[in-house]
């Protein structure tokens, strides 16, 4: 991903088709969001990304997730779906990974965790932020490089 003379960061063109169909589905609802944020009607919210090889991932996650949790899916082919979960810090999302994981050690998850504090970035700019942690777990092998989590203040 990085050129080593110029430490740019260079996105692939599946990354960026991935990017393309991530910010086409998730703009608005980040952008309302965002909204609740800067208007203090809601103190933050996570954007988790997960993908997963199980085909039943996405009724797995409709059936645990909580009634304030947006679930959309980005690419169900590949397996990849969105939390947003409103009033949810980093941490609680990695907890809510970490309960699904017991609940079902059987599911190969690669999840991404980005607690959103502040609504100061652009919503292209926080895509992006998100668009690289996920690209941090994707290809993750061992199961403690498969959860990535960090927050924007």
């Amino acid at each position: 991903m990085r050129r080593k003379s110029d430490k740019k960061r260079v996105y692939k063109e599946n990354s960026l088709k991935f990017a393309l169909k991530f910010y086409k589905k998730s703009k608005l609802p980040l952008e309302l969001l965002c909204h609740l944020v800067s208007t203090r009607r809601i103190s933050s919210f996570s954007v988790i990304t997960i993908q997963a090889s199980d085909d039943e991932i996405h009724s797995f996650l409709k059936k645990n997730k909580r009634q304030t949790d947006l679930l959309l899916k980005i690419d169900s082919k590949r397996g990849v779906y969105i939390l947003l979960c409103q009033e949810t810090k980093v941490d609680g999302g990695y907890y809510f990974i970490k309960r699904l994981l017991d609940k079902n050690r059987k599911i190969d998850m690669r999840v991404s965790i980005t607690g959103v504090e502040s609504a100061k970035y652009e919503i292209k700019n926080m895509i992006f932020i998100v668009l690289d942690s996920f690209l941090k777990v994707k290809n993750a092998t061992t199961q403690k490089d498969k959860i990535y989590y960090r927050t924007i203040r």
